[in-house]
């Protein structure tokens, strides 16, 4: 039997768990939650390859730097819009070079547009906070002051994570909507 684990947006905290083990895990959907931390070396170790699909951490709180591990791990991993601070080890890996069964392309994706494939660079964007395409660059922010971390979907300096900013410091910039 398959497992696909989706928790409710926003009702996780603390620190993202490894689900190390999980054999038949085939997606994982963590997204827009309170998860913070660094993500774990071990982070989805022993997941059956052939299944696993994604795991979505995007919109959450975790930090530092991506583990060499992430460029062997199985699937895709969405990571934008969190506080990591260095991708070069996962970037540099020789799982990431090496890896000729990654289901997800990521090595073919580096090859052609280097570490944004993984995530944008501090300082620059685009709405999926790395380079998936031809027609998807990262975009630089006219202003950068600020903006320190990787995998930014826009260029509000203390928006990175979670999507929430401290609207004492910062001013977002007001939502539209479309009438339909």
């Amino acid at each position: 039997r398959q497992i696909s684990e989706k928790v409710g947006v926003g009702g996780l905290t603390g620190k993202i768990p490894t689900f190390e083990n999980m054999h038949k895990l085939k997606r994982l959907e963590l997204r827009s939650n309170k998860l913070t931390g660094s993500i774990p070396s071990n982070f989805l170790k022993n997941v059956d390859a052939k299944s696993f699909m994604f795991a979505d951490l995007s919109r959450n709180f975790l930090s530092g730097a991506l583990p060499e591990s992430f460029a062997s791990l199985p699937g895709y991993i969405y990571i934008e819009d969190n506080r990591i601070t260095d991708i070069s080890a996962a970037c540099d890996s020789s799982g990431l070079k090496q890896n000729s069964t990654n289901q997800n392309n990521l090595m073919q994706l580096v090859q052609m547009f280097g570490c944004d494939s993984l995530l944008c660079k501090p300082g620059t964007y685009n709405s999926f906070g790395r380079r998936e395409s031809y027609d998807s660059p990262c975009k630089k922010c006219q202003i950068t002051e600020n903006l320190k971390y990787f995998g930014s979907i826009d260029c509000i300096a203390g928006n990175e994570g979670g999507g929430e900013v401290d609207s004492t410091q910062y001013t977002m910039r007001p939502t539209k909507f479309k009438n339909t």
